[in-house]
């Protein structure tokens, strides 16, 4: 795979930010001008193959600034009617490849534009490769800021991108944000929760966690996803043991094991579950003991990788 090779990476993670410079109208910025030499530096180390992945990525990204740049060759090659059928086949068979060069066929008049830059990043992230599959989630997002599961999948990405304190700030921001819906608070919980898990921790963590618990318990009752309130109780369970309230974090960790089973992850991670509850009971929150149980009880935690374009 392209993103196999670091230097194809780093290329294209240089090419995603000057991209986002000329949306913000920095084209012919110092900063501009700094990623494309850094950019020429990276690219003598790339084969053919990679120079034309990443050009295909370049006309990509062109949407970003509200550009559409077809390729001929697949417009010349697939019928127009065709191409709806032929994207939903490949999308369904995970071959990413397809479905980007699909997509390369002029298509704003058979999807809105969020629409498309949710398709990308999805295929991009099938690919490993998670720089564009971030920036087209943020592109969905940013074209329908009424979607918050484009938010919630860009936070998603932002943390499987390694980028854990953007995912923090912006997981805060969400917090704090009154009038964001109860999943995207859910999901950002999650965030806080796997952020306190590392070291070091971020200097406001305590603050944050506690602004997070609070988020969650107003959400829970207004989600509909049985997953979504399991994973939401443990995550409160877990920001209680955070800030030093085990009473809380046991009746959270209760209502989490006695919700009826409705997934995979509520079975496999019962025997982890039921010992932080007896860890916490017990008096040993924040021991390493109860720190390694609390480490696996994360995935739980993560936002989810299900949602549909609204």
């Amino acid at each position: 795979m392209f993103a196999d090779n670091v230097h194809y990476r780093e290329y294209q993670r240089l090419l995603v930010q000057l991209h986002g410079l000329i949306a913000a109208g920095s084209n012919q910025s110092p900063d501009a001008r700094e990623l494309r030499q850094q950019m020429e530096k990276a690219e003598s180390q790339l084969s053919e193959d990679e120079i034309v992945r990443l050009n295909a990525l370049s006309a990509d990204l062109s949407m970003l600034h509200d550009r559409e740049i077809p390729d001929p060759d697949v417009v010349a090659r697939v019928p127009p009617s065709e191409v709806p059928n032929l994207v939903d086949s490949a999308y369904q068979a995970a071959r990413w490849e397809d479905v980007l060069e699909l997509l390369r066929a002029g298509v704003s008049h058979l999807w809105r534009v969020d629409q498309v830059a949710y398709l990308r990043s999805r295929a991009y992230e099938g690919l490993g490769e998670r720089a564009p599959a971030v920036a087209f989630m943020d592109e969905a997002a940013r074209r329908a800021p009424t979607n918050a599961n484009y938010r919630a999948l860009a936070l998603r990405l932002l943390w499987e991108s390694k980028r854990y304190r953007e995912a923090y700030t912006r997981a805060r921001d969400y917090l704090t944000d009154h009038s964001t819906p109860a999943r995207l608070v859910l999901m950002s919980g999650g965030i806080i929760v796997q952020r306190a898990m590392q070291s070091p921790e971020p200097a406001d963590l305590n603050a944050v966690a506690k602004l997070a618990f609070d988020r969650i318990r107003q959400a829970l009752p207004r989600e509909t996803s049985p997953n979504l309130v399991f994973s939401g109780w443990v995550a409160m369970g877990l920001l209680a043991v955070q800030v030093d309230d085990a009473g809380t974090a046991t009746n959270a960790f209760h209502e989490a094991l006695g919700m009826e089973t409705t997934s995979d992850e509520q079975v496999t991670s019962t025997f982890v579950l039921n010992r932080e509850l007896e860890l916490v009971r017990n008096g040993k929150a924040k021991t390493p003991e109860e720190r390694s149980n609390a480490r696996q009880l994360t995935g739980i935690v993560q936002p989810s990788r299900v949602a549909v374009p609204a």
